[in-house]
């Protein structure tokens, strides 16, 4: 149970950096999966990273993946390749 509340914590963490500094999240993936727009930021001390958009009027989280996972070929998946 504490570790779920941790993972929280740093979930919300990471959600509220990406919401106040979406361009600080890396790009790479987007241009790997030629994705414009996409971005990662980490969930800090899980090995998680948050996959999402900004648009103009809001950021859509789009994925979460652990790190470990082939992140290209999962999220070719997503989008139908």
């Amino acid at each position: 149970m504490e570790a779920a509340l941790r993972f929280i914590d740093a979930f919300e963490a990471a959600c509220e950096h990406i919401s106040t500094h979406p361009a600080s999240g890396s790009p790479r993936f987007g241009w790997e999966l030629d994705r414009p727009g996409l971005r990662v930021w980490p969930v800090k001390g899980f090995g998680y990273l948050a996959f999402y958009c900004e648009d103009e009027d809001f950021i859509d989280l789009w994925r979460v993946l652990h790190g470990a996972r082939d992140i290209p070929a999962s999220l070719r998946g997503d989008l139908g390749e």
